[in-house]
């Protein structure tokens, strides 16, 4: 089935009203996930508000496609693969969950939810910046009949991928039980490294205010000079959000 696939993550900005302040946090979010995911190997394809903040960039390791839109209490994002490979995995690794859990501690999060284009295309979302997660839920679960299930990584092991599209709900939501424990039992191995992003090509680590690249073999810690870059082009993904705001609302 050609459905593409979203993920929707909470974020505490209270001030989308605001449109200098939703400027501000809008360019110091993306700048964050550039620097967290070496985005500087893909581009900073434009940011717009359309009347909703929206970011597209590229995720070199996997060629994703990403857009990234600010509503008032929650990110829809746009990760740029259909949906039913978030059931997909490797042994017991789910690329598109990684991504998600990766993003998710990024932007300050412990839980996401995977939505297909048909859960948010009917929502009235596309043309209000004050939808919030409260009303996608309620017309979430409305429209599936039930409560949003809990996506159960074991679940979905046992099964062939001929099975999984069978079993496969159009929702999900993921409290990422699995990858924190994984987080757990990796975290003691890293020493003083404060380990953020798990499932890239190389741990994403924290220290001293540094972001270091850390690779999974070796263990051995990189200063991640394209962070070192990405504060130096901060200034121009602020700029280019303010002269968007200036152009939409002036």
């Amino acid at each position: 089935m050609g459905i593409n696939g979203n993920f929707i993550i909470r974020h505490k900005f209270r001030q989308t009203k605001d449109k200098k302040a939703s400027s501000d946090f809008f360019s110091e979010t993306i700048n964050r996930l550039y620097e967290y995911f070496d985005l500087w190997n893909g581009k900073f394809d434009d940011c717009d508000y359309v009347p909703i903040w929206v970011a597209r960039l590229n995720y070199g390791m996997y060629d994703y496609d990403m857009a990234f839109y600010l509503y008032s209490d929650f990110w829809l994002i746009e990760h740029g693969w259909r949906y039913y490979p978030i059931m997909y995995h490797e042994d017991s690794v789910f690329r598109f969950r990684g991504l998600a859990f990766d993003l998710a501690r990024v932007l300050g999060e412990n839980e996401a939810w995977y939505v297909s284009d048909e859960y948010t295309l009917d929502c009235n979302m596309w043309d209000d910046e004050n939808f919030t997660l409260a009303q996608w839920l309620e017309h979430s679960e409305k429209k599936l009949g039930k409560p949003i299930p809990e996506f159960e990584q074991p679940k979905f092991l046992s099964k062939d991928f001929d099975e999984l599209r069978s079993v496969c709900e159009p929702v999900y939501h993921d409290n990422f039980k699995e990858c924190n424990e994984l987080l757990d039992a990796l975290q003691p191995k890293l020493g003083g490294y404060n380990l953020m992003t798990v499932f890239d090509d190389k741990y994403g680590c924290e220290k001293d205010g540094k972001l270091f690249r850390v690779d999974k073999q070796t263990l051995e810690a990189n200063l991640n000079i394209s962070a070192e870059w990405c504060r130096i082009a901060e200034e121009t993904i602020r700029k280019y959000c303010a002269e968007v705001s200036d152009d939409k609302f002036h």
